[in-house]
């Protein structure tokens, strides 16, 4: 899948720096969002510059139209319906335009922007447990922007942020989330075993859960759905 779209930005270094770094987010916005509407990890392969000169109307100062080419590459099994990746396109602009417009003034965009990050970084590892602790610091910080921290909840915030925002998903088998998590971080032998065996059974299933959660959350934020 390969997106064009056109910068402008004046004819100096400083100028084309700023341009490039502004390309490369809309690039990585776009990757995310089509990632949360598909559910599988886009990401930018690469932004290159194709510059066309042109002076501006008083003829003295150069408007440097900038065209920015980025690849989303992913192998999907699966085959997706073409009205879903319609949707998950337009979703994705919304979304694009949302964020660029609120980012500088609005710290829960650029927090749930982090969020997301890590929620695709753990699509694309390969290692389930490492998968399910990605999706966790994704599940932490979503807590974490809703309100559902230790210092309101105590040790309830993990069971009460899943019963809002991930349909009471909370157990592991006998362990919750944040007990799994917790024993994969600092526990040794039969506990740590223990709870790499149930990361590896529920890894797919959490992120599927986060996913869902995010959606929400980004909904209630920022006024985009995508579903």
């Amino acid at each position: 899948m390969t997106v064009s779209f056109n910068v402008e930005a004046e004819s100096d270094d400083k100028a084309l720096e700023l341009a490039l770094r502004d390309a490369k987010e809309k690039a990585e916005l776009i990757a995310y969002g089509l990632s949360l509407g598909l559910g599988h990890a886009f990401e930018v392969e690469d932004v290159s510059l194709k510059p066309l000169q042109s002076k501006g109307d008083k003829g003295q100062r150069l408007i440097l139209p900038l065209q920015i080419n980025f690849s989303l590459s992913y192998s999907i099994s699966n085959l997706i319906s073409e009205d879903k990746v319609k949707s998950a396109i337009e979703s994705t602009l919304k979304l694009e335009k949302a964020v660029s417009k609120a980012k500088e003034k609005d710290k829960t965009v650029n927090e749930l922007m982090r969020v997301v990050r890590w929620w695709v970084s753990g699509l694309k590892d390969e290692d389930p447990v490492d998968r399910f602790l990605r999706f966790y610091f994704a599940y932490e910080m979503l807590a974490a922007i809703k309100g559902y921290n230790r210092d309101r909840y105590g040790d309830r915030w993990c069971e009460e942020f899943s019963n809002k925002y991930l349909d009471g998903y909370y157990k592991l088998d006998d362990k919750n989330i944040n007990q799994v998590r917790n024993k994969l971080v600092h526990a040794v032998g039969e506990d740590k075993d223990k709870a790499e065996e149930l990361a590896v059974r529920h890894a797919d299933e959490f992120g599927s859960k986060v996913l869902s959660a995010i959606k929400r959350v980004i909904s209630e934020e920022i006024g985009v759905s995508l579903e």
